[in-house]
């Protein structure tokens, strides 16, 4: 994960940084701002017309006092709301609403199929239409889902271009004002420079999480492709998807949350270990190895956030020493510490 993608270009040497406070670089912000603004306004606005009409068609059965006939528009204005609302979701919003879509999709795809062979002939048919209408159900959220989901990690091609070039610019920025502050004297090995470490950091964590996105697209279109021939294996590529989500989306979790996660991990691994002693030797024996593997990966990972958050306390430390304002209105040193 730390080597940056082939292809990818650091800035060039003779280019001068971007000032974001220079007039011309903070009106192309803005141009550029507004332009991704009215496009999403744009994706959003079928969504609304579509909710629009729903809320209208469920407006007009109440009034028949049709309740059930009213309540699958009002599913479907519920659903189209929140396609508009998701078009003007953040990257990390938009890596969640992925990730828990697809984790659905696995779990309906995992669910036993009814098999009307094992029933008598005399099984009610009312079950028997439950049942199917009820598959019937489930194959068509498979089905939206992974179309959501395709479009949604489409979009994140650009949302992750956009976090990348903030991310650069405010570690180009930090630099600057380093710089004019006199506290960053210019290293005499430019590999040891903080800001190219930075820079190139960035670079390969973007390059990274491209890689990812555009493994799951991947994913997505075979089992897109796939839905329209029965019979064909949809749990294969939809647990590819799962997988580059899952990690895709661990890339921009914050501290606590990779702790959260590392909790919750560490509880699953001691309730298998804990039905593994109580199974006999033969048992327990293939599931061993397993368990050793995963506690020595908690491990490393308790260490790292471990590291990182002594690194968030020296910082606070220091921060505390010198209590003038944070620049951007943060909080001051005593209020981080």
């Amino acid at each position: 994960d730390g080597q940056a993608a082939a292809g990818s270009t650091a800035p060039a040497a003779s280019a001068p940084p971007a000032d974001p406070n220079s007039p011309a670089d903070a009106d192309s912000d803005a141009d550029s701002e507004q332009a991704r603004t009215l496009a999403r306004v744009k994706a959003a606005l079928p969504h609304l017309a579509r909710a629009k009409d729903a809320i209208t068609r469920a407006g007009d059965e109440l009034r028949r006092d049709q309740l059930r006939a009213a309540l699958p528009a009002q599913q479907e204005a519920v659903a189209e709301l929140a396609l508009a609302v998701e078009r003007f979701a953040d990257l990390r919003q938009t890596i969640d609403l992925a990730w828990t879509t697809q984790r659905t999709i696995g779990e309906l795809l995992g669910a036993p199929a009814d098999e009307a062979s094992g029933q008598s002939d005399s099984a009610d048919n009312a079950d028997k239409a439950d049942k199917a209408a009820k598959a019937a159900k489930a194959a068509k959220a498979v089905t939206d889902g992974v179309a959501v989901n395709l479009d949604r990690v489409r979009r994140l091609r650009e949302l992750l271009a956009e976090e990348k070039r903030t991310q650069l610019a405010a570690a180009q920025a930090q630099a600057a004002q380093a710089a004019q502050a006199g506290a960053a004297p210019a290293p005499v090995d430019p590999a040891a420079d903080p800001t190219a470490q930075a820079l190139a950091a960035i670079e390969a964590q973007f390059a990274r999480a491209e890689s990812l996105r555009a493994e799951t697209e991947a994913a997505l279109t075979v089992m897109s492709s796939q839905l329209q021939r029965r019979g064909s294996d949809l749990v294969k590529p939809g647990q590819t998807a799962a997988q580059k989500l899952e990690e895709l989306r661990r890339m921009f979790f914050s501290l606590i949350e990779h702790l959260a996660e590392l909790t919750r991990e560490q509880g699953q691994t001691r309730d298998q270990l804990t039905q593994a002693n109580d199974q006999d030797d033969v048992a327990r024996a293939p599931v061993l190895p397993g368990l050793a593997s995963r506690q020595a990966d908690h491990k490393a990972r308790a260490a790292a956030i471990a590291a990182a958050l002594a690194e968030q306390a020296d910082a606070a430390n220091q921060a505390a020493a010198n209590p003038a304002p944070a620049a951007n209105g943060g909080p001051d040193g005593k209020a981080l510490a």
